[in-house]
């Protein structure tokens, strides 16, 4: 058996397993196009026809699987501030400008009320993480953007709801912009590792952002 033969029957075996496990639609598109099998994929065989990995999960759909319930409400506790790791800045932190900011937002609101917004050149390219966030700022955008405790919230409600509706992309809170003790400025984003929902921080100098990197924002 030649080597793309050998991950061809790999890939289709591992999509016929999450499919038959009755994991969401969605997620397991995301596993198509971000995931372990386009990895999988791209690292070995050439000119694989991704239509046929789509026509392969549907037929191996099987009937009588019951789904889960995917939540579509998202709870924001506002009462306690959300948790800062250990390197940002109390003096950022705790500036009454950035706490007013903090505690904007509704504390329920439904999936559908967020949009994924991307900068100009995001949608053709890469931009810096300064670049975004300087035209949120000239905008005034900033504070309809989520932040940490939207971030923390989504979180909470678990793989199948990040899978399902923002199918395995690294999704930003601009809204919560933090300078660490060093003077660099980090950005809140949720990403999908592992079968979990992770919480981290991009430099906004370091890090670049394409459209696979959506801020969340709430739709006006």
């Amino acid at each position: 058996m030649s080597k793309s033969d050998r991950t061809w029957e790999q890939a289709t075996h591992f999509l016929r397993l999450v499919t038959e496990s009755g994991t969401p639609s969605r997620q397991v598109q995301a596993l198509i196009d971000g995931g372990y099998v386009a990895a999988l994929l791209k690292a070995n065989v050439d000119n694989i026809d991704m239509n046929e990995f789509r026509r392969v999960l549907g037929l191996s759909q099987l009937t009588g699987v019951v789904r889960k319930t995917i939540p579509t409400t998202i709870h924001v506790d506002h009462s306690t501030r959300p948790p800062y790791p250990d390197w940002a800045s109390p003096e950022w932190i705790n500036a009454p400008a950035f706490m007013a900011l903090e505690a904007t937002g509704p504390a329920d609101y439904g999936i559908e009320q967020i949009v994924e917004w991307l900068h100009d050149d995001q949608k053709k390219g890469i931009v810096g993480g300064t670049v975004i966030h300087d035209y949120l700022n000239q905008h005034r955008m900033r504070e309809n953007c989520l932040g940490l405790a939207d971030l923390l919230a989504i979180q909470n409600l678990g793989t199948d709801f990040f899978y399902e509706h923002f199918q395995g992309k690294g999704v930003f809170g601009w809204k919560s912009v933090v300078q660490d003790r060093n003077g660099d400025q980090r950005v809140s984003l949720l990403l999908g590792s592992h079968g979990q929902v992770k919480l981290n921080w991009a430099w906004l100098v370091d890090d670049s952002w394409d459209r696979r990197s959506p801020a969340l924002r709430f739709e006006r």
